[in-house]
C-alpha cells in the first residue's frame, strides 16, 4: 500500500534540466507518488502546451524512477474552479449564495428597502414577533436608487451631424430590488438576496451536475487525452479544499431538490435559516442543509469519484477547515459522512503548533478523517501534511507532527510543499519548503522512512472501545452566528486523549445503518457530548444500542429530538437522562498510564498479525517516565514508539568524548538591511520598512558590511530574478560574471568578490527596483552583529576548525546565521569490548554518524542516543549535524550543533 506522495509546486517557468534533476531528488528519498501541483508565481500558462510538454518531463522521469505521477486537479487551490475557465466559458455554472438583509421595522412608518447591487429577489418578508411570518414579494419591484451627477452634452447623437446642439443631462442608477411596504405593527423585514460569485476562489456551482462534467472535461479528460499511454502509471487525482460560495449556498434548481428530500416548499420559509422564528426554524435549517449535502456528495464528489475509479485512479483530498467544526459544517454538512465519496479522505491541520498542548482543535479534524477512513472502508486515511509551519521547522519539528497524525490514525502522507524554487515572492507564499531548499534535505530520507515504516505497522485492525457521536444534527441545525458547542467537544476530546481514552467518531445518519447488536461488541462505550439536538432515528438507535449492552454516557447536557416540520412542541431524549455524568473517563476502561505529566501522552492501539501493540505519543517538551499496565517505559519529547520500543532497558556504558573537532561547510549572512537615506531604511527579511520616512519602490539603496580581517574566496549571491529588477555595485565597481551558484535554491546566482573587498567599511548598491529578498555573503568566515540585526555584519575569517572540550552553539563561534551540514570528529578509549551507548545530549536538529568509517545511522530527533558494539581500543567517532533553514533564511538566532 501506497502511503507517501508529495506536493511538486511547480511555481516559475518550468524548464526541462531543472524538472528532471529535482525529480531525481525526490525519488531518491523514497516519496512513492508525486502531484504535478500548479502553484502561485507559475509562468508557464496552465493547461497550456507548454504546460502538458514540463508535465511529460516529469512525468517521464518519474517512470524511470519507479514513482508514480498523479493529478493536482486545479490551478494552484481551492479546487473546482478549472482556473477560473469554468466561471469564464459558462458564466451560467457560477456559484451563487443567499445573502440575508435584516432590519427592524415600526408600526405606520413606512420602509423602502434596497436589496444589494448585482442581486435578485429571491423572496422578502416582515417576521413578526409571534412568529407570523408575511410574505412581502408582492411589494417588492425595482428601483432606481439616486440620480448621476449632472453634466453638459455638447456633442450630437449621429457622428456624421456637423451641429451641435448643446444641453444638460443626467440620468438615475441602475435599477436595484427593493421592497416598498408600511407595517401595521413592529416587526423583522427580511431580505433574501441571490448573489452570484465573482471570479475568485470557490467561483464554480458545485452543487450543479454540470459543473462536474465541464470540470472533468477540462481538467482530468484534458490529462487523458495528453497522456494516453501514461495514465497506467497515475495513482491519484487531489483536489484541495473545494468549496461552495458562502454559509447559504444556493442553485436555480435547489428549491425543486429540497422538495424532492423532505416534502415541503423552502422559499416561503426562507427567513428560518437566518433567524429562530418558532419551533420549525431548527428543523428547516436541518433539511436545508441535508439538501446541500446531498447536493454536493451526488452532483461534485461521487462524479469526480467515479471517473477516476474507471481508470484505476483513486480520488483524494480534504474539504474546507475539518478542524474548525463550527465553520465547516456550514460549506460541508455532516463532513464526516461526506468523505464516503473519497477514496483517500484527507485532513489539513496548518501550522508549526500541530499537535502540541493546547493545539486541540485538531483533534476532531483529523479523527473525522480517520473514523470515515475505517467507516466505510476507504484505502486510507490521509492528510495534507506538514504545511505552513514557517522558516524554522526542522526535521524534529516534521517527526513530533508526524507522530501526532499517527497516533490519530492518519496511513497516508500528502506532502506539503516540495518547491521547484523559491524565488521572488515564492519564498514567502506558504513555507517552508521541504525539499532540496531545506538545509536538511540530506537527512530527509531518514524522516520519510520512518514515516513509511510507521504507517506499515499501524496499518493493521484498530483497537478501541469508544464511540463518539459527531453531532451532526446540531452542526446543520444552528444559526451560523448562533453559539457552537465546538468548544465544547474539543475539550472532550482533549480529556478523552489526555486521559489515554481513545476514540473514533460517527455521525447520526451513519450510526443508524450500524447493527446495535454487534456494534455493542465492537464499541462497548458511547459518548453523547455536548450535543444540544439529535435525530429521533439516532437517539431510537442510541436505546437499540443501550438494550444490548452497550454503555451509553451523556455529558454536557440532555439534547433534545429533533423536531418534525409539523411539531408543536420540543421533546427532550429522555430515555438519556440516566446516562447523564460528569466524569465520564472514570466509566470508561483504559490501559493504565502513571507517571508525571501523564496527560501528555497519547496512544493508539492495533491489531496485526494476531498481536495487539499500543503506540504512544508523548506530545510535551519534556522525557516522559512512568509505567503503562506496569511496564516502566520512557519517551523522549516529541518521540512515538510501542511499548516494547520504549521499555527502560538496562543502562549501558557510556562513550565518553574528551574533545570534539568542528569544520563548518561556508558560512553565510544575508545582506537584508538597505537605506534610502539616514531616515529611510528598508528590512527584507521582515518585509517593512524600518526608518520614518517609506522607502520608494524603486531607485538606489545601500547596504554596509565590515570586514576587519583579509577574507578568502567571498561570494556574492542573490536570485535571477533580483538580477532582473536591479544591479548591484561593491565599492563602486559593478558586479559581473555571474555564474550559477550551488546554495539553497535553483534560481541563485554567485559572483566571487574577493578582490572588491576593503578592511573595514564596504558598501553594497542596489540600483533599480526594491527586490524581494535578501541576497548572501557566503564563504569561510565568522559574523557578528555588535549592533544588532539592523546594525552592520561584521566579517572576520575563521578558523580552518573549531577545537573545544565542551561543545558550543553555533552562534557563540560566529555562525549564528548559518544552516547548513557541519562535521564534527572525536575520539573515545574501551577498555574492553561490549555494547556502548553513544549518547549526545541534545542536537539542533539531525545527525549522520559514523563510527571508525562505518556508517550507524541518521537521528533526526531525541533522543540522541546510538547503541553500537564495539571491540576495545581507540575509536573514531565522526557526527555529521544539519540544523534547520531559520537562521540562514530569516536570521532566527535558534540553537544550532551539538549542545552540552
Amino acid at each position: 500500500m501506497e502511503h507517501l506522495a508529495g506536493q511538486y509546486f511547480l511555481n516559475s517557468d518550468l524548464r526541462a534540466e531543472e524538472i528532471t534533476e529535482q525529480i531525481k531528488k525526490l525519488c531518491s528519498v523514497g516519496y512513492e507518488s508525486i502531484f504535478l501541483h500548479a502553484r502561485a508565481g507559475l509562468k508557464t500558462p496552465y493547461l497550456s502546451r507548454k504546460w502538458f510538454d514540463a508535465l511529460q518531463v516529469a512525468i517521464d522521469e518519474l517512470i524511470r524512477n519507479g514513482v508514480r505521477f498523479a493529478i493536482w486537479d486545479e490551478d494552484n487551490f481551492p479546487s473546482g474552479d478549472a482556473g477560473n475557465r469554468i466561471c469564464n466559458a459558462y458564466p451560467e455554472l457560477t456559484s451563487s449564495y443567499l445573502n440575508f438583509q435584516i432590519s427592524d421595522a415600526c408600526a405606520g412608518k413606512g420602509i423602502t428597502q434596497f436589496f444589494s447591487e448585482d442581486s435578485t429577489c429571491a423572496g422578502c418578508f416582515a417576521v413578526y414577533e409571534d412568529g407570523t411570518v408575511y410574505d412581502l414579494q408582492a411589494y417588492c419591484g425595482t428601483l432606481r436608487k439616486k440620480w448621476n451627477k449632472g453634466r453638459m452634452q455638447s456633442s450630437a447623437y449621429s457622428l456624421t451631424s456637423q451641429l451641435p446642439y448643446p444641453h444638460r443631462r443626467r440620468g438615475m442608477t441602475t435599477p436595484q430590488y427593493a421592497v416598498d411596504w408600511t407595517p401595521d405593527r413592529e416587526c423583522k423585514i427580511v431580505c433574501v438576496e441571490w448573489k452570484r460569485s465573482m471570479p475568485g476562489y470557490h467561483s464554480s456551482d458545485l452543487l450543479n451536475p454540470d459543473t462536474t462534467g465541464v470540470l472533468l472535461e477540462l481538467t482530468h479528460a484534458e490529462y487523458e487525452r495528453q497522456f494516453t499511454n501514461k495514465m497506467k502509471y497515475c495513482s491519484s487525482s487531489f483536489m484541495d479544499e473545494p468549496s461552495v460560495a458562502d454559509i447559504f449556498p444556493w442553485t436555480r434548481r435547489f428549491p425543486e431538490e429540497f422538495k424532492r428530500d423532505h416534502g415541503y416548499d423552502l422559499l416561503p420559509l426562507l427567513p428560518h435559516l437566518a433567524l429562530d422564528i418558532d419551533l420549525k426554524s431548527v428543523r428547516i435549517r436541518k433539511d436545508y442543509r441535508q439538501t446541500l449535502h446531498r447536493l454536493l456528495c451526488q452532483n461534485y464528489l461521487e462524479p469526480i469519484k467515479n471517473w477516476l475509479n474507471k481508470r484505476d485512479i483513486n480520488s483524494a483530498g480534504h474539504l474546507t477547515r475539518s478542524e474548525n467544526i463550527a465553520y465547516s459544517a456550514l460549506f460541508w454538512p455532516n463532513q464526516l459522512r461526506c468523505f464516503k465519496y473519497l477514496d483517500i479522505p484527507c485532513c489539513d491541520p496548518l501550522g508549526a503548533g500541530i499537535g502540541h498542548p493546547g493545539a486541540a482543535a485538531h483533534h476532531i479534524g483529523i479523527k473525522l478523517v480517520s473514523s470515515a477512513a475505517r467507516l466505510f472502508g476507504k484505502k486510507a486515511a490521509g492528510a495534507d501534511a506538514f504545511a505552513v509551519g514557517g522558516d524554522t521547522v526542522s526535521l524534529s519539528d516534521l517527526k513530533f507532527m508526524l507522530n501526532y497524525h499517527l497516533t490519530l490514525g492518519i496511513n497516508w502522507y500528502n506532502v506539503h510543499g516540495l518547491y521547484y524554487t523559491l524565488e521572488g515572492e515564492r519564498r514567502d507564499e506558504a513555507p517552508p519548503s521541504l525539499f532540496y531548499q531545506h538545509s536538511q534535505w540530506q537527512h530527509m530520507k531518514t524522516f520519510l522512512d520512518y514515516l513509511k515504516k510507521r504507517c506499515e505497522e499501524l496499518s493493521g485492525e484498530y483497537i478501541c472501545n469508544l464511540e463518539l457521536l459527531y453531532p451532526s444534527s446540531a452542526l446543520q441545525s444552528r444559526l451560523p452566528s448562533g453559539a457552537s458547542q465546538a468548544e465544547a467537544l474539543h475539550s472532550t476530546a482533549e480529556k478523552l486523549l489526555s486521559h489515554q481514552r481513545d476514540f473514533e467518531l460517527i455521525d447520526e445518519e451513519t450510526v443508524t445503518e450500524q447493527d446495535p447488536v454487534e456494534f455493542a461488541k465492537m464499541r462497548p462505550y458511547f459518548l453523547v457530548a455536548h450535543t444540544p439536538v439529535i435525530s429521533s432515528a439516532a437517539a431510537a438507535w442510541l436505546e437499540r444500542y443501550a438494550t444490548a449492552g452497550g454503555s451509553l454516557i451523556v455529558v454536557g447536557v440532555i439534547p433534545d429530538i429533533l423536531p418534525e416540520i409539523d411539531s408543536e412542541r420540543i421533546s427532550a431524549w429522555y430515555f438519556a437522562k440516566p446516562y447523564f455524568c460528569h466524569d465520564f473517563c472514570d466509566k470508561i476502561p483504559a490501559p493504565t498510564l502513571t507517571g508525571n505529566k501523564a496527560e501528555n501522552v497519547l496512544l493508539r492501539r492495533v491489531k496485526k498479525d494476531n498481536l495487539i501493540r499500543t503506540f504512544l505519543f508523548n506530545r510535551s517538551n519534556h522525557p516522559f517516565r512512568g509505567k503503562l499496565d506496569g511496564v516502566c517505559i520512557e519517551i523522549a519529547p516529541g518521540e512515538a514508539g510501542f511499548t516494547e520500543e520504549l521499555s527502560v532497558s538496562e543502562e549501558l556504558p557510556k562513550l565518553n568524548i574528551p574533545s570534539w573537532s568542528l569544520k563548518f561547510a561556508p558560512n553565510c549572512v544575508p545582506i537584508n538591511y538597505w537605506e534610502v537615506s539616514a531616515v529611510s531604511a528598508f528590512d527584507l527579511l521582515s518585509k517593512k520598512n524600518v526608518g520614518s520616512s517609506p522607502v520608494p519602490e524603486a531607485g538606489k539603496y545601500y547596504a554596509v558590511f565590515t570586514v576587519d580581517t583579509l577574507l578568502e574566496n567571498l561570494f556574492f549571491i542573490t536570485e535571477e530574478e533580483s538580477l532582473q529588477r536591479a544591479e548591484f555595485i561593491l565599492n563602486g565597481v559593478p558586479l559581473t560574471d555571474y555564474r550559477k551558484a550551488e546554495f539553497r535554491d535553483c534560481r541563485e546566482l554567485e559572483c566571487e568578490i574577493t578582490s572588491l573587498l576593503k578592511i573595514g567599511r564596504n558598501t553594497l548598491i542596489c540600483q533599480g527596483e526594491l527586490i524581494e529578498n535578501a541576497p548572501y555573503l557566503r564563504g569561510s568566515f565568522k559574523v557578528q552583529f555588535p549592533f544588532g540585526n539592523y546594525g552592520y555584519p561584521v566579517l572576520s575569517s575563521a578558523p580552518a576548525s573549531f577545537e573545544f572540550d565542551v561543545p558550543q552553539d553555533y552562534r557563540t563561534l560566529g555562525y549564528g546565521t548559518f544552516s547548513g551540514m557541519a562535521a564534527y570528529e572525536g575520539k573515545t578509549e574501551v577498555a574492553q569490548a561490549g555494547s556502548y551507548v553513544l549518547n549526545m545530549a541534545l542536537i539542533k536538529d539531525s545527525v549522520r554518524i559514523q563510527i571508525d568509517g562505518e556508517e550507524k545511522g541518521t537521528l533526526i530527533a531525541p533522543p540522541y542516543q546510538m547503541i553500537t558494539v564495539l571491540p576495545a581500543g581507540v575509536h573514531h567517532i565522526s557526527l555529521e549535524i544539519c540544523n534547520a533553514p531559520g537562521n540562514r533564511d530569516i536570521m532566527a538566532g535558534v540553537p544550532a550543533g551539538l549542545q552540552k
